[in-house]
């Protein structure tokens, strides 16, 4: 698999309609942040995004994550991991 360059990766996104944010399990600060960070940009640019974890968040975290979550169903053109080390 060849790695995406930033300017792809970027372009990828700005495309992107929607996208779930897959985060690893017993997630910490660096995963919680930058997947919800990632969520809260494509929003912003009108794209449907979710962050989905295997685990529960942990409540020191709670303060990241909407207030109230659209439980809307929809499926999702692009599945982002952030910060996860392995394939």
């Amino acid at each position: 698999m060849r790695e995406l360059t930033v300017k792809e990766t970027a372009q990828r996104l700005l495309e992107c309609e929607s996208a779930y944010i897959i985060i690893h399990r017993r997630p910490d600060g660096d995963c919680t942040g930058s997947g919800f960070a990632l969520m809260y940009a494509l929003r912003s640019m009108g794209r449907k995004a979710r962050v989905l974890c295997s685990d529960e968040i942990p409540e020191k975290f709670h303060f990241l994550m909407p207030e109230v979550e659209t439980l809307e169903e929809f499926h999702p053109e692009m599945i982002i991991s952030a910060d996860i080390d392995d394939e």
